[in-house]
């Protein structure tokens, strides 16, 4: 079969973890009043789910090398389609929290053999090109989602978000039943004893490493003004469902930007396009502080710096992600499992955290941006050493 359709497929797959996250974002303030709950309740939907996905990635990559990609796919499908018709019906929130962490942990177990596609059909610079490619695409989900979820929850209300992923999980289990035959060449038998010493292999490198931990550390800008922006945008600033659905398209835009600007600069020195990316980030936060300090926070002097910021993380995500997932062809699902794992586990972690934060306020976003890009910094430095 061409290889050509599973790339495809799996720029389909991938983008349904983060259509998931963002595309229900701009009825999270209309969720708390329709549940008569806190803010930071309702925010738990989300941390739930990103941080379920996150640890059933750890686990879905050797599950993965052992079963093969189509089985797990297919069945990760059906139980999100199950997950996502309960969320709809339930009557409070606290059963859409537990929900949303099984839908989170059948979305791992989808996302890890579809990026595995990939290593399975692919290798050297063009394994890197469609790794590449796929980040463009996981980053059509924050552009496209919040848009239509805020026209979703507009005229129609919170479920209708959710409505609008079951028909999309739908056309999905029908690609993958009709267009599609297994791609694993050689399986290898799970064990725990098999995961550890998986594992152990990838841990070694401390290139790998080094390289997961700046991207856990970058996940920060996005997962603060995913969980934050739908209430300073609306509760603060005072826009509409719809309107904040533009705002999020115009930050998805800025992730989609950042992504195929690393693509147009392939060639460009990876020191440089790190570095300079950093730099921007840390001029961005120091305005986006003094805005707040004055207390002269519009929507522009918000939605400007932070669009320039996510922009240059997009930058970085995508070339790190396709430098760390090209070092282990032998172990394809594991090393993309123990990659997004980690990264999804820490932007659940900076969602959990965000809870605590005032959602009226932007300097505790500047701030907490700052401690990111310090720390990015740093491990920038250990990754040159290496």
């Amino acid at each position: 079969m061409n290889k050509t359709r599973y790339a495809v497929l799996a720029n389909l797959l991938v983008p349904l973890a983060g259509m998931s996250i963002d595309i229900y974002l701009p009825s999270l303030p209309h969720m708390a009043q329709a549940f008569s709950t806190d803010d930071s309740f309702v925010q738990l939907t989300m941390t739930s789910f990103v941080i379920a996905m996150g640890l059933g990635q750890y686990l879905a990559g050797p599950v993965s090398d052992a079963i093969g990609r189509k089985s797990l796919i297919v069945t990760s499908l059906v139980i999100q389609f199950i997950t996502v018709v309960t969320i709809i019906h339930v009557p409070i929130v606290s059963l859409i929290i537990a929900t949303r962490a099984l839908q989170g942990i059948a979305c791992a177990f989808m996302i890890v053999p579809a990026r595995a596609l990939l290593n399975d059909n692919f290798e050297g610079n063009e394994l890197k090109k469609k790794f590449n490619y796929l980040t463009i695409s996981f980053a059509l989900a924050p552009i496209v989602a919040p848009f239509i979820g805020g026209y979703c929850e507009y005229y129609f209300g919170w479920q209708a978000s959710f409505y609008f992923l079951l028909a999309y999980i739908i056309i999905l289990l029908i690609l993958m039943l009709c267009f599609t035959t297994e791609t694993i060449k050689i399986k290898r038998q799970f064990s725990m004893r098999h995961l550890i010493h998986n594992y152990k292999i990838i841990m070694a490198s401390k290139s790998y490493m080094f390289r997961t931990l700046f991207l856990s550390v970058l996940f920060g800008y996005t997962a603060l003004s995913s969980i934050l922006g739908p209430f300073i945008f609306q509760n603060t600033l005072g826009l509409s469902a719809v309107e904040y659905g533009y705002v999020a398209l115009s930050l998805g835009l800025a992730w989609f930007l950042g992504n195929l600007t690393n693509r147009i600069l392939f060639n460009v020195e990876h020191n440089i396009k790190v570095i300079s990316s950093l730099f921007v980030q840390s001029m961005m936060i120091v305005i986006l502080a003094a805005f707040s300090y004055f207390e002269v926070i519009t929507v522009a002097s918000f939605l400007v710096p932070l669009f320039i910021i996510i922009f240059c993380a997009a930058i970085m995500f995508a070339m790190f992600v396709s430098e760390s997932l090209s070092q282990f062809p032998d172990l394809a699902a594991s090393s993309n499992a123990f990659l997004f794992a980690t990264t999804w586990l820490a932007f659940g972690a900076y969602t959990y955290y965000a809870t605590f934060l005032p959602v009226n306020k932007v300097m505790p976003i500047a701030l907490t941006y700052l401690f990111v890009n310090c720390i990015c910094y740093l491990l920038m430095k250990k990754i040159r050493s290496q």
